[in-house]
C-alpha cells in the first residue's frame, strides 16, 4: 500500500514501532503489529505516557493466552484500559506476492533451523509454531480448512500435526469460527464444509518428479486423465496423513 492510499483512508503518519515518537494529543492510533512481548511493552509505554488516545490493537496473528493475559495486567496496573477502543486478530502474517502465491516471510534462516543439527528444541518450536501461524492466516483468509498431508518423520510432518490441531481447536472451541458461515459455532460433527482443497506440506529439499513409470507409457496412447489418476497414486502412496 502506498502513502497515498493511506492518507485517502484518513492515515496521516505512519511510524515504525520501534522508532522515537512524541505525543499527539487527541489522535487515534491503530497499531498493526506482531504480538510479541517486545511489542507489547512498548504500547502500554505509550498507553501510559499518553502519547495517543483511543488506541485501536490489531495483531497480525493470534495472540497467546499467556500473553494477553500479560497485556491485561499490564494495562490495569497503569490504569490505562480507557484508552484502548478494541483488539483484533487479524491474521495477516503472510506476505501475498501474486493472486496464488504467498509467503511467510521467513527468510533462509528458516531452512537452516529446520534443517540443521545445531538449533535448540526451543528455536526449533519457534520456528515451526511461526510456520504454522502463518499458514493458519492463510487458511482463514481463504475461509477454508484443507485437507492436509506430508511425507512422514520429517519436519514436514510436525508442522502438518500442530497445524491440524490448531484448526481443530479453532473450529471446536473458538466463540468466532472463522471458517463457518454467519460466525455460528459449530456442534460437534455438525461443520461439514461442502468443499475443502488439498494442503501437501513438503520440505524444502524434497524435488516431485513424475513417476519413471509414467515416462516410459507411449503419451500417445494415454489420456491425461489417467496420468494424472497414476500421478495422484503415487503421491497418496507417499504422502501420508499425520
Amino acid at each position: 500500500m502506498r502513502v497515498n492510499d493511506l492518507r485517502s483512508r484518513g492515515v496521516t503518519i505512519h511510524l515504525n514501532i520501534m522508532a522515537q515518537r512524541y505525543p499527539i494529543p487527541d489522535v487515534p492510533v491503530l497499531y498493526l503489529v506482531e504480538p510479541t512481548e517486545k511489542n507489547i511493552k512498548l504500547i502500554c509505554s505509550d498507553l501510559a505516557r499518553g502519547l495517543y488516545t483511543p488506541a485501536y490493537v490489531s495483531f497480525l496473528s493470534s495472540v497467546p493466552r499467556p500473553l494477553l493475559e500479560d497485556f491485561a495486567a499490564e494495562i490495569a496496573s497503569t490504569n490505562t484500559s480507557e484508552h484502548i477502543a478494541q483488539i483484533y486478530d487479524q491474521y495477516l502474517n503472510f506476505i501475498v506476492a501474486e493472486p496464488d502465491l504467498f509467503s511467510l516471510g521467513m527468510g533462509k534462516e528458516a531452512y537452516w533451523t529446520l534443517n540443521s543439527a545445531r538449533p535448540s528444541d526451543e528455536e526449533l518450536d519457534s520456528a515451526i509454531d511461526r510456520i504454522v501461524s502463518g499458514i493458519f492466516s492463510v487458511c482463514a483468509t481463504l475461509g477454508s480448512i484443507p485437507i492436509i498431508r506430508c511425507p512422514p518423520g520429517t519436519a514436514a510432518q510436525a508442522i502438518a500435526s500442530k497445524l491440524d490441531r490448531k484448526l481443530r481447536d479453532h473450529v471446536l472451541n473458538s466463540k468466532d469460527n472463522l471458517f463457518s458461515t454467519g460466525g455460528q459455532k459449530p456442534t460437534s460433527g455438525s461443520f461439514v464444509p461442502t468443499s475443502r482443497p488439498v494442503l501437501i506440506i513438503l520440505d524444502r529439499k524434497v524435488d516431485l518428479y513424475v513417476p519413471p513409470s509414467i515416462s516410459l507409457i507411449p503419451l500417445h496412447n494415454v489420456s491425461a486423465t489417467v496420468i494424472l489418476t497414476m500421478l495422484y497414486a503415487k503421491l497418496t502412496h507417499w504422502l501420508s496423513p499425520f
